[in-house]
């Protein structure tokens, strides 16, 4: 096996970039390789394991037991090659290191920062990204940054989602990204968001949904989007059926698996009539009854819990599976069977006080709980909050973190939540927890001041630093002049 691996950045200017690509066309690798006249430049011991062809550049993987390979680097000269960005993995060190090239000689720190802007934008995009630094990615595309750049092997849209960065996606949307674009897997946005089926990225899915992404379209299994919007959210979900997109079946939903496996997904589709004609011919027993309401916990899937009930499913008297049911449901971000569950509670009489706190937690981190977050406040007597209000904070949900908040008050806090949560905080929760009455110039196990730990953390985070200082300024002398 190759000791080392290089990747070669050839960067050319628009016109040799499509004379290239008209030469290689959708070849593999090594022909493509030696349609450039490029092959004869490799030794014995080097094997190109990829070529790809953007906008501007050309990108060689390479494998070899030796070095940087300037025979190829030299020859790549005559197809307009300006610029070469060298990247090296040495495995046997675990060692890496990058190169850069113009006009066959290496340039000096203080003009490859100009070269690497010019030459290779997505190198500046991938830092900008990693940031979060919006405003100057928003300068970039108003200078006229392509918005469907690719970073690495994925148009930048693909990469927002795969970082789960909404706000990115939002911002590449504004200036006219094009999220029908397809990744290197042959999907578009909306099917890879699917694919990742996460709930923290329904946002993004209503953002496409917001773009006007067309009603008729299907996913891969010939599935509509609703089909699969409710396994992943009831509320996105709902939101779609009120824009009107139809809720189509895949053709080979049910056509394999046990009665089990499309109970269950029948489930978790909210296919209510395939859901009952599945469950009609049996009888089922209490504990059967409660694996399926677990089941239809996990995706708030109210219709298919009052079917069961129908079906025999009972809760009087069995106050433990009520909590186990409630915990589910929250742990699963089901708010509507959360909100019929502590409303059939109280009407059951069941003790379900225990399982409260816990409750708060799951739901503490989404901002669509706050009414239920109220409503659980008012029972709970005796409660840590600082285990939900650091799940707000994580989550930046801060309708839940003011409810939290102000139900905390006049308890003082076991530990100080500014310390505890200093990488998720903004300007916004700063300003919410020193309202509360957490104490900026509070210090850690290492004698650090809340302020000197953001300064040494975060220190490009300048609106969160103005924060601090607004509020120092505003204590008593003796509480910040040490500082």
């Amino acid at each position: 096996m190759a000791a080392n691996w290089f990747r070669y950045s050839l960067c050319l200017n628009a016109t040799d970039s499509g004379q290239v690509r008209a030469r290689i066309g959708a070849l593999a690798p090594l022909p493509a390789l030696i349609a450039l006249g490029l092959d004869s430049q490799l030794g014995d011991t080097e094997s190109v394991t990829d070529l790809k062809i953007f906008s501007n550049q050309l990108r060689l993987d390479i494998h070899s037991e030796g070095g940087i390979n300037f025979r190829l680097l030299r020859a790549s000269k005559q197809l307009g090659v300006e610029f070469i960005k060298v990247e090296a993995h040495c495995s046997t060190l675990d060692a890496e290191h990058e190169s850069y090239f113009y006009h066959g000689r290496r340039p000096p720190p203080q003009e490859l920062d100009g070269l690497l802007d010019r030459f290779l934008p997505q190198d500046k995009l991938e830092t900008l990204i990693r940031h979060r630094d919006y405003l100057s990615l928003r300068v970039l595309l108003q200078q006229g940054l392509n918005p469907n750049t690719p970073v690495g092997d994925e148009p930048l849209a693909h990469y927002a989602v795969l970082q789960g960065d909404v706000p990115l996606l939002q911002l590449l949307l504004e200036y006219g990204a094009d999220p029908s674009l397809c990744n290197n897997a042959g999907l578009d946005v909306m099917a890879q968001l699917f694919l990742l089926a996460d709930k923290k990225l329904t946002a993004a899915i209503e953002l496409l949904l917001d773009h006007s992404w067309p009603k008729e379209a299907v996913l891969q299994d010939g599935g509509s989007l609703l089909w699969h919007a409710f396994a992943l959210d009831q509320q996105l979900a709902s939101s779609m059926r009120a824009r009107g997109y139809p809720y189509i079946r895949p053709p080979d939903a049910y056509q394999q698996g046990s009665t089990d496996q499309l109970i269950k997904r029948a489930i978790a589709h909210h296919d209510q009539p395939v859901l009952e004609r599945l469950l009609a011919p049996l009888m089922l027993t209490h504990d059967q009854l409660m694996v399926l309401a677990g089941l239809c916990s996990q995706v708030d899937n109210l219709v298919g819990f009052k079917y069961l009930e129908s079906l025999g499913l009972s809760l009087d008297g069995h106050s433990y599976d009520m909590v186990e049911l409630l915990q589910g449901a929250a742990s699963s971000a089901s708010f509507r069977l959360v909100a019929y569950l502590l409303l059939k509670a109280e009407a059951l009489n069941l003790n379900i006080d225990d399982c409260c706190a816990d409750l708060v937690e799951y739901l503490a981190g989404d901002d669509r709980s706050s009414r239920l977050i109220a409503i659980l406040m008012r029972r709970l007597r005796h409660f840590d909050h600082n285990r939900a209000i650091g799940t707000a904070i994580e989550h930046n949900a801060l309708n839940n973190l003011s409810i939290l908040l102000k139900a905390n008050k006049p308890t003082h806090y076991q530990y100080p939540l500014l310390h505890d949560h200093l990488d998720s905080l903004t300007p916004q929760v700063t300003r919410m927890l020193l309202a509360a009455g957490e104490n900026p110039a509070e210090t850690n196990f290492d004698g650090e001041t809340v302020f000197e730990a953001v300064l040494r953390a975060r220190p490009n985070d300048r609106q969160l630093h103005q924060v601090f200082r607004e509020r120092l300024f505003a204590l008593p002398v003796q509480d910040y002049i040490w500082l």
